[in-house]
């Protein structure tokens, strides 16, 4: 995935702001820059996958251990239950939903959902 932004001086600013031939190109005016416009619609592809529910950054690392809701769905299971996995970025939210509905950080978090829902 391609930065955009950077942060100088506590601000966020682009990462091409004043060196760029873009930049120079168009005075530093930035609504006039592509770069601007690829920023903008970058932003709009994360707000859209999360209004879908696709999109959560969890701030784990990939392999970090979470943990799951399992619910009975037959005769057959033994009941809901928690289960312990690992967290994959876009792979766990396909699966597991959403975070703190589906999937958790923490065991105590997933029995306290169990015993609500």
């Amino acid at each position: 995935m391609e930065r955009f932004t950077k942060l100088v001086n506590g601000k966020t600013c682009c990462t091409y702001f004043g060196w760029s031939e873009e930049c120079k190109r168009v005075n530093g005016y930035c609504c006039e820059c592509k770069i601007n416009d690829m920023a903008w619609d970058k932003l709009k592809e994360c707000e859209d996958l999360e209004e879908r529910g696709l999109l959560h950054i969890a701030h784990i690392s990939d392999w970090s251990d979470i943990y799951i809701l399992y619910r009975a769905e037959s005769d057959f299971d033994e009941g809901d239950c928690i289960i312990k996995t690992k967290y994959k970025y876009g792979y766990t939210e396909f699966l597991f939903g959403e975070f703190n509905k589906g999937w958790f950080l923490t065991k105590e978090d997933a029995e306290r959902a169990l015993k609500i829902n």
